[in-house]
């Protein structure tokens, strides 16, 4: 253990043989400690290796920690870009959230307006309570005043309907007139040929007469002078009453027509009125509609009614004419334009003012019945008479048909301003108004304010 040799190994006899235990003492031996080194040198190497030691493990952790932190910074390096992006995306939703925010105040600042206005509205509700409660008496002595004025209303509805049953008398009275006059006619145009039979003999007779005349004024000369007393009684024949006017035989077929035509559109115009009135009676709950809403059903009505009657009677009169087919066609259409003049503006007068444009109507067709020379008066268009003639418009109706069925083309200008006036008569029926539904919509302003 001195030397540091180990006698169990093999070869420490040869090493024996060979030098002393001196020479094959070894560098870790307590000999050659002892012996061959000094003792700062030993006791340095061991304090310096101690020391050594601990720095080398502390340089050991440092180097580890700064490989670690290089790693840190490497990783750091290449996470940087998504970094930098994640604070992008973040910057914006603070943005946003920013934003939001400041909306989210506003609102929050007008309902807290809101809020104090509710309040001071419930203040004034609460004010007004009293004055509901007053109102509330006023509404029911308003109510008792509706009662008493629809009562009112249904004593003025019989009186109505007392009235157009009287008018319903004057058309049946008109329809009457009406037929004897085409009885009158069809009588007249069946003794035409009789009249020309007659006519034709007596033109024979009247040959035969003047060659007896003359016979006779030739005999009653008295030598060679003439017989003045048989001239002074020919030049004065006795006077004698003319007994009336013979009228041609299709003079009645113009007045028939306009006549027909306007009756039929007068009875359609009173059936038009009188259902809508039936209608507003029994329908309480109406919707409430705009103006020409309301008018939009009626109007529809009288207007394809008035084609209808128009193209029915065209075609009636028509055949009984015997036009051709283009003269057929066209007759067709001047009807249905009258028919529909006819119609829109008996409906619009019948529905807006009722029994005024009754009256208008019934004037209108008195000044034709009395004026007209259809059937026999002749009028002096200088006279009183003839000057309000002119302002009957079924005169120019009636002129207008006898120059279709006489071939002569003057009826342009009658043409449009019947087509102008069919145009106004339908305007004029979407705008109709009814008292009923000003009063309806007052009750129904004063139910929404009592609620």
């Amino acid at each position: 253990m001195y030397y540091g040799i180990d006698l169990r190994t093999k070869d420490v006899g040869p090493k024996l043989e060979e030098g002393s235990l001196d020479a094959i003492a070894t560098d870790q031996s307590l000999y050659h400690v002892l012996n061959k080194q000094s003792l700062i040198d030993l006791i340095s190497n061991l304090v310096s290796s101690s020391i050594t030691t601990e720095i080398k493990q502390d340089m050991s952790g440092l180097k580890q920690k700064i490989n670690s932190y290089q790693q840190s910074i490497t990783s750091a390096d290449q996470n940087s870009m998504l970094l930098a992006e994640k604070l992008n995306g973040t910057t914006q939703q603070a943005t946003s959230m920013n934003e939001n925010l400041g909306e989210y105040l506003k609102g929050l600042a007008k309902w807290r307006e809101n809020s104090l206005k509710l309040v001071e509205e419930q203040q004034v509700l609460t004010t007004n309570h009293a004055g509901e409660q007053t109102a509330i008496l006023s509404l029911d002595s308003g109510i008792k005043s509706l009662m008493m004025q629809s009562q009112s209303l249904v004593e003025s509805s019989k009186h109505s309907l007392a009235t157009s049953d009287d008018v319903y008398k004057t058309f049946d009275q008109i329809n009457g007139q009406a037929k004897e006059i085409q009885d009158s006619g069809t009588t007249i145009v069946s003794k035409a040929d009789l009249l020309l039979n007659d006519f034709t003999k007596k033109m024979e007779d009247d040959k035969s007469f003047s060659k007896n005349f003359t016979k006779i004024l030739a005999n009653s000369r008295i030598g060679d002078r003439q017989n003045e007393m048989l001239y002074d009684f020919l030049a004065s024949p006795v006077q004698k009453q003319n007994d009336g006017v013979i009228v041609a035989g299709n003079a009645f077929t113009p007045y028939l027509i306009v006549l027909t035509c306007f009756i039929v559109a007068l009875f359609t115009a009173y059936a038009i009125a009188n259902q809508e009135k039936k209608r507003m009676q029994s329908d309480h709950f109406e919707e409430k509609f705009s103006l020409i809403d309301m008018n939009v059903p009626t109007t529809v009505v009288a207007f394809g009614i008035s084609i209808v009657e128009g193209i029915s009677i065209g075609i009636i009169s028509g055949r009984l004419l015997k036009f051709g087919q283009d003269q057929s066609l066209l007759w067709i259409a001047f009807i249905t334009f009258i028919m529909m003049a006819f119609v829109l503006v008996s409906t619009y007068l019948l529905r807006q003012i009722k029994m005024v444009g009754m009256f208008i109507l019934l004037v209108f067709l008195s000044m034709y019945l009395f004026l007209t020379e259809a059937v026999g008066s002749k009028v002096d268009q200088m006279s009183s008479v003839g000057k309000i003639r002119q302002f009957s418009p079924l005169q120019y109706i009636e002129s207008f048909l006898n120059d279709f069925i006489s071939g002569k083309d003057t009826g342009k200008v009658i043409f449009v301003v019947l087509f102008v006036i069919a145009i106004i008569g339908l305007v004029s029926n979407l705008f109709v108004w009814h008292k009923k539904w000003e009063e309806k919509e007052v009750n129904d302003q004063t139910m929404e304010h009592s609620g």
